[in-house]
């Protein structure tokens, strides 16, 4: 009895670790950025990390940034090399997650950077049709002005 208790706690224990990443001795990126630790993002910038690191679903620490509306992490993350235009499993991309919440000065720096905004979620979304959607005509006005097609 005492010891399917003691796997118990363990297993307890262990899946804890799991969940709160309390385990986690070495963070990436791209994590740290989904996480919106921008101090850290800063830290392991400063270590020469693989910029264009992929966490398990295809976010990278570009579109967690894009996503939290961080122009000043946009900059340092581009100027580290990290690839505009790189997509998670549903093909997201930094632009489209710009884009989706209104974003505009990421949207910008995006474009200027080399943004394509034509790339397409799978489903066939486009930037320029999820901004449209959300209601973001500032947007819509600089992805079209920058090439966006709107058919």
């Amino acid at each position: 009895m005492m010891r399917r208790t003691g796997a118990r706690t363990l297993f307890v224990f262990s899946l804890g670790l799991i969940l709160s990443g309390a385990g986690v001795q070495d963070p990436g990126l791209a994590d740290a950025a989904r996480r919106a630790d921008w101090d850290l993002v800063r830290a392991l910038l400063q270590e020469t990390p693989d910029v264009n690191e992929v966490r398990g679903d295809g976010g990278t620490a570009l579109i967690w940034a894009s996503y939290w509306g961080n122009p000043e992490v946009i900059d340092l993350l581009i100027s580290a090399g990290a690839d505009v235009n790189m997509t998670t499993d549903l093909g997201v991309t930094a632009l489209w997650s710009a884009a989706e919440l209104g974003h505009l000065a990421v949207t910008e720096r995006l474009l200027d950077a080399g943004a394509d905004p034509n790339i397409a979620l799978l489903a066939g979304e486009t930037a320029v049709m999820t901004a449209a959607r959300s209601g973001y005509a500032e947007v819509v006005r600089l992805l079209l002005d920058r090439g966006a097609d709107p058919n």
